[in-house]
Protein backbone atom coordinates (compact mmCIF):
# COMPACT_ATOMS: atom_id res chain seq x y z
CA UNK A 1 0.00 0.00 0.00
CA UNK A 2 2.11 2.77 -1.24
CA UNK A 3 -0.60 5.43 -1.56
CA UNK A 4 -4.43 5.55 0.51
CA UNK A 5 -6.59 7.24 -1.73
CA UNK A 6 -9.49 9.31 -0.61
CA UNK A 7 -12.76 9.92 -2.54
CA UNK A 8 -14.72 13.34 -1.56
CA UNK A 9 -17.84 13.19 -3.32
CA UNK A 10 -17.95 17.04 -2.94
CA UNK A 11 -20.66 18.19 -3.91
CA UNK A 12 -23.92 16.07 -5.39
CA UNK A 13 -25.63 18.96 -6.03
CA UNK A 14 -29.25 19.22 -7.35
CA UNK A 15 -31.52 21.95 -7.68
CA UNK A 16 -35.93 22.31 -7.68
CA UNK A 17 -37.49 25.51 -9.32
CA UNK A 18 -40.49 26.38 -7.10
CA UNK A 19 -42.70 24.45 -9.38
CA UNK A 20 -40.33 21.42 -8.25
CA UNK A 21 -39.05 20.73 -12.00
CA UNK A 22 -35.60 19.58 -11.29
CA UNK A 23 -32.75 22.10 -12.53
CA UNK A 24 -29.88 19.21 -13.24
CA UNK A 25 -27.53 17.50 -10.98
CA UNK A 26 -23.99 17.92 -11.01
CA UNK A 27 -20.90 16.06 -8.67
CA UNK A 28 -17.76 18.19 -7.97
CA UNK A 29 -15.39 15.00 -6.98
CA UNK A 30 -11.96 15.61 -5.44
CA UNK A 31 -9.83 12.42 -5.76
CA UNK A 32 -6.70 12.66 -2.59
CA UNK A 33 -3.61 10.49 -3.09
CA UNK A 34 -1.89 10.54 0.14
CA UNK A 35 1.60 9.18 0.16
CA UNK A 36 1.93 7.03 3.22
CA UNK A 37 5.53 5.56 2.00
CA UNK A 38 6.90 6.44 5.54
CA UNK A 39 3.98 5.12 7.28
CA UNK A 40 3.52 1.80 5.47
CA UNK A 41 5.29 -0.39 8.17
CA UNK A 42 3.15 1.09 10.88
CA UNK A 43 -0.25 1.15 8.92
CA UNK A 44 0.13 -3.07 8.10
CA UNK A 45 0.63 -3.51 12.19
CA UNK A 46 -2.09 -1.17 12.86
CA UNK A 47 -4.82 -1.05 10.08
CA UNK A 48 -7.66 -0.54 13.09
CA UNK A 49 -5.83 2.64 13.46
CA UNK A 50 -5.14 3.44 9.65
CA UNK A 51 -8.55 3.22 8.93
CA UNK A 52 -10.05 5.10 11.72
CA UNK A 53 -7.52 7.72 10.80
CA UNK A 54 -9.15 7.53 7.37
CA UNK A 55 -12.71 8.16 8.55
CA UNK A 56 -11.23 11.17 11.13
CA UNK A 57 -9.56 12.54 8.67
CA UNK A 58 -12.04 12.49 6.07
CA UNK A 59 -14.94 14.19 8.08
CA UNK A 60 -12.16 16.91 9.42
CA UNK A 61 -11.23 18.15 5.97
CA UNK A 62 -15.32 17.68 4.72
CA UNK A 63 -15.81 20.17 7.77
CA UNK A 64 -12.83 22.32 7.07
CA UNK A 65 -14.28 22.73 3.04
CA UNK A 66 -17.71 22.98 3.74
CA UNK A 67 -17.26 26.14 6.42
CA UNK A 68 -14.39 27.39 3.58
CA UNK A 69 -16.85 26.90 0.55
CA UNK A 70 -19.53 28.94 3.05
CA UNK A 71 -17.55 32.01 3.51
CA UNK A 72 -16.77 32.10 -0.14
CA UNK A 73 -20.35 32.24 -0.69
CA UNK A 74 -21.15 34.65 1.28
CA UNK A 75 -18.10 36.82 0.05
CA UNK A 76 -19.84 36.08 -3.03
CA UNK A 77 -23.53 36.83 -2.32
CA UNK A 78 -25.72 38.65 0.66
CA UNK A 79 -25.88 35.01 2.33
CA UNK A 80 -25.92 35.18 6.05
CA UNK A 81 -25.58 31.73 8.09
CA UNK A 82 -29.57 31.00 8.05
CA UNK A 83 -29.63 30.75 4.28
CA UNK A 84 -28.05 27.54 4.51
CA UNK A 85 -30.46 25.66 6.88
CA UNK A 86 -33.48 26.52 5.80
CA UNK A 87 -34.08 30.04 3.75
CA UNK A 88 -35.80 29.44 0.22
CA UNK A 89 -35.80 25.64 1.37
CA UNK A 90 -32.48 25.53 1.24
CA UNK A 91 -30.18 22.96 3.45
CA UNK A 92 -26.65 22.20 3.30
CA UNK A 93 -26.47 18.08 4.28
CA UNK A 94 -23.15 16.54 5.38
CA UNK A 95 -22.52 12.77 4.75
CA UNK A 96 -19.94 11.75 6.77
CA UNK A 97 -17.59 8.87 6.41
CA UNK A 98 -17.78 5.76 8.57
CA UNK A 99 -15.32 2.66 8.83
CA UNK A 100 -17.82 1.02 5.93
CA UNK A 101 -17.83 3.88 3.76
CA UNK A 102 -14.29 5.60 3.07
CA UNK A 103 -15.88 8.90 1.89
CA UNK A 104 -17.70 12.02 2.60
CA UNK A 105 -20.23 13.74 1.04
CA UNK A 106 -21.93 17.66 1.21
CA UNK A 107 -25.40 17.49 -0.66
CA UNK A 108 -26.69 20.99 -2.09
CA UNK A 109 -30.30 21.22 -2.44
CA UNK A 110 -33.09 24.02 -2.56
CA UNK A 111 -35.54 25.88 -4.34
CA UNK A 112 -35.04 29.37 -6.01
CA UNK A 113 -34.46 31.70 -3.49
CA UNK A 114 -37.11 34.81 -2.82
CA UNK A 115 -35.95 38.32 -3.71
CA UNK A 116 -37.08 39.40 -0.56
CA UNK A 117 -34.33 37.40 1.44
CA UNK A 118 -31.60 39.74 -0.19
CA UNK A 119 -32.07 42.77 1.65
CA UNK A 120 -34.64 45.08 -0.21
CA UNK A 121 -34.69 48.70 0.18
CA UNK A 122 -36.40 51.55 -1.41
CA UNK A 123 -34.71 54.30 -3.02
CA UNK A 124 -35.91 57.16 -5.26
CA UNK A 125 -35.52 56.74 -8.53
CA UNK A 126 -35.50 59.25 -11.42
CA UNK A 127 -37.29 58.61 -14.75
CA UNK A 128 -36.40 60.56 -17.76
CA UNK A 129 -38.42 62.69 -18.47
CA UNK A 130 -40.62 62.73 -15.39
CA UNK A 131 -40.62 65.27 -12.83
CA UNK A 132 -41.94 63.27 -10.18
CA UNK A 133 -39.79 61.43 -8.19
CA UNK A 134 -40.62 57.54 -7.46
CA UNK A 135 -39.86 55.38 -5.33
CA UNK A 136 -38.77 51.97 -6.35
CA UNK A 137 -37.34 48.59 -4.55
CA UNK A 138 -33.75 47.14 -4.54
CA UNK A 139 -32.42 44.22 -3.77
CA UNK A 140 -29.05 42.87 -3.20
CA UNK A 141 -28.39 39.37 -4.41
CA UNK A 142 -24.21 39.75 -4.83
CA UNK A 143 -22.63 41.61 -2.14
CA UNK A 144 -21.69 45.30 -3.34
CA UNK A 145 -23.98 45.01 -6.05
CA UNK A 146 -27.69 46.39 -5.75
CA UNK A 147 -30.03 45.66 -8.45
CA UNK A 148 -32.92 48.17 -9.20
CA UNK A 149 -36.17 46.39 -9.70
CA UNK A 150 -39.01 47.88 -11.92
CA UNK A 151 -41.53 49.70 -10.58
CA UNK A 152 -43.86 47.29 -10.20
CA UNK A 153 -42.27 45.24 -7.44
CA UNK A 154 -44.06 45.81 -4.06
CA UNK A 155 -43.66 43.77 -0.54
CA UNK A 156 -46.70 41.45 0.54
CA UNK A 157 -47.69 38.77 2.60
CA UNK A 158 -48.51 35.68 -0.14
CA UNK A 159 -52.18 35.31 1.88
CA UNK A 160 -54.08 37.78 4.68
CA UNK A 161 -52.25 35.63 7.82
CA UNK A 162 -49.11 34.56 6.43
CA UNK A 163 -46.27 36.12 8.13
CA UNK A 164 -43.66 35.85 5.93
CA UNK A 165 -43.17 38.69 3.05
CA UNK A 166 -42.36 38.10 -0.84
CA UNK A 167 -41.41 40.68 -3.32
CA UNK A 168 -43.90 40.23 -5.85
CA UNK A 169 -45.37 41.79 -8.80
CA UNK A 170 -48.86 41.83 -10.49
CA UNK A 171 -49.27 38.89 -13.40
CA UNK A 172 -51.27 40.59 -16.15
CA UNK A 173 -50.17 38.05 -18.67
CA UNK A 174 -53.31 36.22 -19.16
CA UNK A 175 -55.50 39.49 -18.83
CA UNK A 176 -57.67 37.94 -16.58
CA UNK A 177 -58.52 39.09 -12.74
CA UNK A 178 -59.25 36.64 -9.53
CA UNK A 179 -61.03 37.18 -6.22
CA UNK A 180 -58.45 37.91 -3.90
CA UNK A 181 -59.18 39.21 0.16
CA UNK A 182 -57.91 42.40 1.23
CA UNK A 183 -54.89 41.88 3.43
CA UNK A 184 -56.45 44.93 5.36
CA UNK A 185 -60.31 43.91 5.96
CA UNK A 186 -60.45 40.68 4.61
CA UNK A 187 -63.12 41.40 1.85
CA UNK A 188 -63.17 39.79 -1.28
CA UNK A 189 -61.94 42.27 -4.70
CA UNK A 190 -61.05 41.80 -8.07
CA UNK A 191 -57.39 42.04 -8.80
CA UNK A 192 -54.81 40.35 -11.44
CA UNK A 193 -52.88 37.56 -9.88
CA UNK A 194 -49.26 38.51 -8.31
CA UNK A 195 -46.50 36.36 -8.93
CA UNK A 196 -43.40 36.19 -6.33
CA UNK A 197 -40.00 37.34 -7.65
CA UNK A 198 -36.40 34.55 -7.27
CA UNK A 199 -33.13 34.44 -7.80
CA UNK A 200 -30.83 31.08 -7.84
CA UNK A 201 -31.15 28.76 -5.67
CA UNK A 202 -28.27 28.12 -2.89
CA UNK A 203 -27.24 24.59 -5.08
CA UNK A 204 -26.63 27.24 -8.73
CA UNK A 205 -24.85 29.60 -6.28
CA UNK A 206 -22.37 26.37 -5.28
CA UNK A 207 -21.70 25.49 -9.08
CA UNK A 208 -19.50 28.73 -9.02
CA UNK A 209 -15.89 27.87 -9.91
CA UNK A 210 -14.53 30.10 -7.45
CA UNK A 211 -16.75 27.94 -4.72
CA UNK A 212 -15.62 24.71 -6.69
CA UNK A 213 -11.69 26.03 -6.65
CA UNK A 214 -12.06 26.41 -2.79
CA UNK A 215 -13.10 22.90 -1.72
CA UNK A 216 -10.26 21.32 -4.18
CA UNK A 217 -8.05 23.71 -2.38
CA UNK A 218 -9.00 23.02 1.04
CA UNK A 219 -9.26 19.57 0.61
CA UNK A 220 -5.56 18.63 -0.93
CA UNK A 221 -3.94 21.38 1.43
CA UNK A 222 -5.36 19.42 4.65
CA UNK A 223 -6.36 15.97 4.24
CA UNK A 224 -2.75 14.35 4.25
CA UNK A 225 -2.18 16.45 7.49
CA UNK A 226 -5.15 15.81 9.19
CA UNK A 227 -4.27 11.63 8.18
CA UNK A 228 -0.85 11.91 9.42
CA UNK A 229 -1.53 13.08 12.70
CA UNK A 230 -4.98 11.08 13.61
CA UNK A 231 -2.84 8.30 12.36
CA UNK A 232 0.03 9.35 14.58
CA UNK A 233 -2.30 9.61 17.57
CA UNK A 234 -3.89 6.26 17.16
CA UNK A 235 -0.81 4.64 17.05
CA UNK A 236 0.47 6.09 19.72
CA UNK A 237 -2.27 5.16 22.16
CA UNK A 238 -2.18 1.20 20.93
CA UNK A 239 1.57 1.24 21.82
CA UNK A 240 0.36 2.75 25.22
CA UNK A 241 -2.15 0.16 25.87
CA UNK A 242 0.39 -3.08 24.52
CA UNK A 243 3.05 -1.57 27.10
CA UNK A 244 0.82 -0.47 29.80
CA UNK A 245 -0.30 -4.58 29.54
Amino acid sequence: MSTSQANFEYINLKGESIKNIQMGNRTINVSIKTDVTRLMGSIKEFPKAGQRAMVSALNKTLAMANTASRKELQSIYSLKAGDFKSKGGAKVVVNKASVSKLSSSLYIRGTRMGLYLFAPKLVNAYTKGVKKVMQRLTVEVKRGHRKLLHQGAFIAPWTRHSPNLWIMETDKSKGKTIERLSNATGRPYKAYPRKALFTISLPEMYRSRRVAKVIFDTSRKNFERIFRSEFLARVRGFVKVRKAA
